[in-house]
């Protein structure tokens, strides 16, 4: 008994002609569907079709589509990629009319003979991979692996990719060179554009702009071997017999500089208005030296012990004025004496206001014990308790007492 409103004539036997209507490239009804194997020969890039030829007979069939996993006509969605000429493919005829397609693509056999295999294989260049791998590769090497247990792998080269793995949601990155551009500015990693040799000179450079729509940088960390620090200041604006006396010769393998406006915030090149406009700047050297200018004021606040431990000299200048406070004791200790002088001006202890000793100056001594004497030849005593007149032969009388 038939289905209600379906007519018998649409359940024709398999290979039995149809009544519906004829096709180009057969006669009308279902009959079987042919696939013929073949090669890319052209490729339209506007109509998005191709010219084949089959292996075996030699018939050519031109502008026909190419099947995907999915395809829609809704603005070109879907998964698609344009083919290649002499790719290896299956020309499939359908059945009942429509026209010819390119089914899939295949790998031509290549002979293989090793230890443990001889035969033909099919990997054609493509890596060995895992069950459950799906790949995506181009021509150039670039490729998309979605490995087996959750693993993404993304890449341009072996050395420029990015695996993404589910464990601890970790992301990877492998670079040889390595840029990443921001509205707040950018960061450049890798071997040096001015390396030649076999040991290559390797650097880090980040730039920072404080406000997106600036077109310089205002900071910038270089690190690694620095090929172009931010020149140090001439005469009093900078410290530049410092600075190469810390340098030495020595690379610097360290800069933080702050110089509004003075960097390119893409590539982290040095304006020429750096030099000059630097407001800070920190660098450390690769053998352990330092050097820290800042143009404002620097402030250290410490809740425990500070502990200062040199092996050299250790010299402290200062334009204004130094003021050392404490709210216990201050101990000056040296072993080998203390100097302690003014260029101009009093030495001032305790806030006194008389100097402690004038050259020149009359003293009156009191005698604390009697003193034998002899005058015009005959003994006599200074009783203790009596006043003598002098004059001071030595002392500083810029100390104040």
């Amino acid at each position: 008994m038939p289905l209600k409103n379906v007519n018998d004539r649409y359940f024709e036997p398999l290979g039995q002609a149809s009544q519906r209507h004829g096709g180009w490239f057969q006669s009308e009804g279902g009959s079987a569907a042919y696939i013929h194997e073949a090669r890319i020969l052209d490729v339209n890039f506007v109509n998005w079709t191709v010219d084949v030829q089959t292996q075996f007979d030699n018939k050519s069939y031109f502008d026909i589509q190419v099947a995907s996993p999915y395809l829609h006509p809704n603005h070109g969605e879907g998964i698609y990629a344009m083919p290649e000429v002499n790719a290896k493919c299956l020309v499939c005829i359908p059945s009942d009319g429509p026209p010819p397609f390119v089914l899939a693509f295949i790998m031509p056999a290549e002979d293989q003979t090793t230890d443990a295999y001889k035969g033909s294989g099919f990997a054609g260049g493509r890596r060995r991979a895992k069950s459950g791998d799906i790949a995506l590769r181009g021509r150039d090497g670039q490729f998309i692996v979605l490995h087996r247990g959750g693993v993404l792998e993304i890449g341009a080269t072996p050395v420029a990719k990015r695996i993404y793995i589910p464990l601890q949601n970790v992301i990877t990155d492998i670079s040889q060179q390595y840029e990443h551009h921001n509205t707040g500015g950018s960061i450049k990693w890798g071997i040096a554009s001015s390396s030649t040799d076999d040991n290559p000179e390797t650097e880090f450079i980040q730039t920072f702009r404080l406000y997106a729509n600036d077109e310089k940088a205002d900071v910038r960390l270089a690190v690694g071997k620095v090929h172009q620090p931010t020149p140090e200041p001439a005469g009093d604006a900078g410290s530049l017999s410092l600075y190469n006396e810390v340098l030495d010769g020595k690379p610097i393998a360290v800069e933080i500089a702050i110089a509004p406006g003075g960097y390119d915030a893409g590539t982290g090149t040095v304006d020429a208005s750096a030099q000059a406009g630097t407001k800070l700047k920190l660098l450390f050297t690769r053998e352990g030296g330092a050097f820290l200018r800042a143009e404002g004021k620097v402030g250290i606040r410490i809740k425990k012990k500070l502990q200062l431990d040199l092996d050299d000299d250790m010299s402290i200048g200062c334009k204004g004025v130094v003021t050392i406070a404490s709210e216990k004791k201050i101990a000056l200790r040296a072993k080998n004496g203390l100097d302690i002088s003014a260029e101009k001006g009093v030495v001032r202890i305790n806030g006194g206001s008389k100097p402690v000793a004038t050259v020149g100056s009359t003293v009156n001594v009191i005698i604390a014990a009697p003193v034998p004497i002899i005058v015009d030849g005959k003994p006599g005593t200074i009783t203790s308790g009596a006043v003598m007149q002098g004059l001071v032969a030595s002392g500083n009388p810029t100390v104040l007492a």
